[in-house]
């Protein structure tokens, strides 16, 4: 990922969300796939989370509530 522009988490998780809403719209799932999108890696707004990209070494799992 090194040297690679940073990409806003909110374009992220909407972004996430129209794709998981498109693949589920067959199955008339749409909105929970949306829903499940928005709520994908929510876990990045934790501060340990905003220190790792600032160069921490300490492990944090992003994705765990």
């Amino acid at each position: 990922m090194e040297g690679q522009p940073w990409q806003r988490l909110s374009v992220h998780l909407e972004g996430t969300g129209e794709r998981a809403a498109a693949f589920l719209e067959a199955a008339g799932l749409a909105e929970w796939g949306r829903a499940a999108g928005l709520l994908n890696d929510v876990g990045k707004y934790a501060d340990q989370f905003k220190a790792r990209l600032e160069g921490s070494r300490r492990r944090f799992d992003h994705a765990a509530p």
